[in-house]
């Protein structure tokens, strides 16, 4: 199954037995006896890991990140034991972190049940069981989990070689361990092993329990030498293998929207105090770098200084990038600001559907689609989030404006090159700051700047209002009809959000506050049927500025120089499929997260993990498919792509 796909993934039927048996496949996931001796032997040992951290640490040339992938997480026992490995080690690289994927993945309480024979991993099974996905039906797509500060996964749900396909990572070692080749073939597919000669390097090694001759042949194919090793047991043999030789980069005939890695960062700034500027900087220093936040005012103090801000999916009755971007970006979020504590409340967003559009929508969504419980809920009215809630923005920011090294109050009217740093220029052209890495998050005040100023972002006048009662609100959970209403205590909540037009003019001006923006918000709320808002009075107003794109997605990653590639793919319009056209100059060390929109605080940790994961050149948490319909080249791209007028 494709992980882009909007479905659900079905868990394996099991027989908890002497072991954990599939009836499906005729095979075993582990048998009880010496299971967890016989995968430290297979993988950790096969794979040569404690020799190789301690080498690295020896040698001086000790890695910031080590990464593990396999072709089947099963019940995660692989992990488990490669984790409690690398907490008992003292020499070893700074992070692990684990790529594995699952075509049939258990449900939390199914997969608590199975982990609970094994006592000795109770610590490492906690910690998967408390960030693994909740429910017993799991979408399909890329989940990524930080267990630890130094320990995380990327759980990809769908088929193996479809997944790898979408995976952006460099392994150093993989775990092979499908079911037996002969009972599960598309395991040990060609394709598959396309991949992982694609995900490889020099040195990259792999470990299986089989000793089939054709998957030695297989493995040697993509370019390992393969040795066999005494099986563990009763098994005669197994596979180990080595890549001896770096692997040529596969060539892509439109690589219009490149992932590129900083080539020094050991300088970040971030351009921008909200809440994208703040999930930049808490991702980068999650992994180990410094940043500098810059903003011409105090931090969260723009569209991201509402006091209160939703959490949620957006869901599509048909599949698109947008519905599958947010699903994944809501699942990152939970687990986000759940790490932090009381900052984020779930306490569900009910959506009315009472024009005959929503209805539509509403019959469309679920005749259509299979969700799971905790993401979304029917109702004769609308529909529940059951997992969705509030963020407070305030005691947010006062939590991770920690993961900074310092914030500079300053007001950036320009930024440009010089040799292998960018500067920061106030009006006087004095440099502010300078760096190796630049991330602008810094919303329509983007387009001030020279490399983005052709990109079609578009901004919208939002205010919310904070109003009071002296009745208690006829409601618990956030509301959303017309506009929503999020309850802040028993007699007061905030009522959003007015999206106007602006005219060009006013653009880069401090939004005003409007007595007829407050009363719409209120308004949105008369003739509603199910129930009535109490008479009150406003506490206050905040107004903000909120950027958009045409295609409703936000903009993400690095930043290409427009005037070389109009010239590079001028002829694009013409359609010619098979002409090779080379990949899209990078402006180096410059990246871009704008167009937020409303969402903001849904998307924004997840960009801010892609942001810094793409600076640092680690592991994707997000589908290369989906990385491209983000990338802030994808306009000029689709621009060149039409005939011209």
């Amino acid at each position: 199954m494709n992980p882009l796909s909007m479905a659900v993934a079905t868990a394996p039927q099991i027989e908890l037995k002497d072991g954990l048996r599939s009836p499906a496949f005729d095979d075993v996931y582990f048998n009880t006896d010496e299971n967890l001796a016989d995968a430290s032997y297979v993988f950790l040992e096969g794979n040569n890991l404690i020799q190789r951290w301690e080498a690295q640490a020896h040698e001086g040339v000790q890695s910031d990140v080590f990464v593990v992938a396999e072709t089947g997480f099963g019940s995660g026992l692989n992990f488990l034991l490669l984790m409690k490995l690398w907490q008992q080690q003292k020499n070893k690289p700074k992070q692990l972190h684990f790529i594995s994927c699952e075509l049939h993945p258990f449900g939390k309480k199914q997969l608590s049940k199975i982990l609970a024979q094994f006592s000795e991993l109770k610590t490492q099974s906690e910690a998967l069981l408390s960030h693994y996905p909740n429910g017993e039906s799991i979408r399909f797509g890329f989940y990524r989990l930080q267990l630890f500060d130094s320990v995380s996964l990327t759980l990809m749900v769908g088929d193996a070689a479809a997944c790898y396909q979408q995976c952006h990572a460099q392994v150093d070692a993989w775990f092979l361990d499908g079911f037996d080749p002969k009972k599960n073939p598309k395991m040990w597919s060609n394709s598959l092993f396309q991949q992982i000669n694609r995900l490889s390097k020099k040195g990259t090694t792999i470990a299986t329990y089989t000793a089939a001759s054709s998957i030695r042949r297989l493995i040697e194919s993509q370019g390992f030498q393969v040795n066999k090793r005494k099986g563990f047991g009763k098994k005669r043999e197994m596979i180990t293998a080595v890549m001896l030789d770096d692997v040529e980069p596969v060539a892509c005939k439109q690589n219009w929207a490149p992932i590129k890695a900083a080539r020094h960062h050991d300088e970040i700034v971030v351009l921008g105090g909200g809440i994208a500027g703040l999930s930049v900087a808490r991702a980068c220093t999650l992994a180990g770098q410094s940043v500098t936040l810059i903003d011409k005012d105090e931090p969260m103090q723009g569209a991201s200084g509402n006091p209160l801000g939703m959490v949620m999916p957006h869901l599509t009755a048909q599949a698109s990038p947008e519905a599958l971007f947010y699903w994944r970006a809501f699942d990152f979020a939970i687990h986000a600001y759940l790490s932090d504590s009381d900052i984020f409340q779930s306490i569900g967003i009910k959506e009315w559907c009472e024009t005959d559009k929503k209805q539509l929508w509403k019959k469309t969504l679920f005749n259509d689609h299979l969700w799971p419980e905790a993401l979304i809920q029917s109702s004769k009215q609308g529909v529940l989030y059951p997992s969705a809630g509030v963020i407070d923005t305030q005691r947010l920011k006062d939590q991770w404006l920690s993961y900074t090294k310092q914030v500079v109050v300053a007001d950036v009217v320009g930024i440009k090159k010089e040799g292998e740093h960018w500067l920061l220029l106030d009006s006087h052209h004095k440099v502010i700051q300078s760096c190796d890495v630049l991330v602008v998050t810094a919303g329509i005040h983007s387009l001030k700047f020279l490399p983005f100023e052709s990109l079609p972002l578009v901004p919208k006048h939002g205010q919310v209002s904070v109003i009071e009662s002296d009745k208690p609100l006829p409601f618990s959970q956030v509301q959303r009809h017309q506009g929503y209403a999020i309850p802040m205590s028993k007699h007061r909540c905030l009522l959003g959000a007015t999206f106007d037009h602006m005219n060009e003019a006013d653009w880069f001006k401090a939004p005003l506050l409007d007595a007829s923006h407050s009363e719409r918000n209120a308004n949105k709320w008369d003739g509603f049927d199910q129930w009535q808002l109490p008479e009150y009075k406003t506490i206050f107003g905040k107004a903000g500025i909120r950027t958009t794109t045409p295609d409703h997605l936000p903009v993400c990653g690095n930043v290409v120089d427009a005037v070389t590639f109009e010239q590079e793919y001028a002829d694009l319009h013409h359609g010619r499929h098979w002409q090779q056209y080379p990949e899209a100059t990078t402006h180096e060390g410059l990246y871009l997260m704008t167009g937020l929109g409303a969402r903001g605080f849904t998307s924004a940790p997840l960009l801010g993990q892609l942001l810094a994961d793409m600076i640092l050149d680690r592991t994707l948490p997000l589908e290369k498919d989906l990385c491209q319909q983000l990338h802030p080249n994808r306009f000029l791209y689709r621009q060149l792509k039409k005939p011209p007028q």
